[in-house]
């Protein structure tokens, strides 16, 4: 993680496949606590690296469903 200001932070994780991505980021989601929220996130995939990304940003503050 990434800091970006006192409340705000950038994520990025990357797999060689989508499924292992989706595992890692699924994780990630299961480590957050109550007191983060996800503001946007993106999955990418490049072909000619051959992996696939996942880009969030998160705010620390109450999470709102």
């Amino acid at each position: 993680m990434e800091k970006l200001n006192s409340s705000l932070m950038t994520v990025t994780l990357s797999d060689d496949t989508y499924g292992a991505l989706l595992l890692k980021v699924s994780e990630f989601y299961n480590t957050l606590k109550g007191d983060y929220s996800i503001e946007c996130s993106h999955i990418m995939s490049d072909r000619f690296s051959k992996r696939a990304y996942y880009f969030a940003v998160v705010k620390k503050g109450p999470n709102v469903s």
